[in-house]
């Protein structure tokens, strides 16, 4: 999909993907060793249900389900992330999907080759709660650039 095929209000929703226990602890004892990561006891303690998943282990998983839509943009480059949000925590046993609305296209004022597209990005739990919410702004080649 090229920048030429973008249109503002386009949207989009992956198949799900559950978050498991072992998941979680696995990647948190090497990335982000916290109790509520690796023990269910302690984040019941803190208040949580149950393990809760790290943000990088959520961004992971929101980068996964990106790969599953129906179409590849033709992404040049990512230019980067505004208004990032973890509303509730991602718990193990839930399962997620990843919501996509494009927000705004521009054409690049420095490159023609090219355009500037802002995606609203939102990881849903199975329960509709929002995990993860955030813009992302991706550089995308036009079509006419391909030719």
């Amino acid at each position: 999909m090229y920048f030429d095929d973008m249109q503002v209000g386009a949207s989009a929703v992956t198949g799900s993907f559950e978050v498991t226990a072992e998941e979680i602890a696995t990647f948190a004892q090497r990335w982000d060793p916290l109790p509520m990561h690796l023990d269910a006891a302690a984040a019941q303690a803190l208040g949580m249900e149950t393990l809760s998943a790290p943000s990088a282990l959520t961004f992971s998983i929101k980068q996964r389900l990106l790969h599953q839509f129906p179409f590849v943009p033709a992404v040049v480059a990512a230019a980067g992330y505004e208004a990032v949000r973890f509303p509730k925590p991602l718990y193990a046993g839930r399962r997620v999907r990843l919501h996509m609305e494009i927000q705004q296209v521009r054409p690049s004022q420095s490159r023609p080759d090219r355009g500037v597209v802002t995606l609203r990005l939102r990881l849903i739990t199975d329960r509709e709660e929002t995990v993860l919410d955030y813009l992302d702004t991706i550089l995308v080649r036009r079509r006419s650039a391909s030719a």
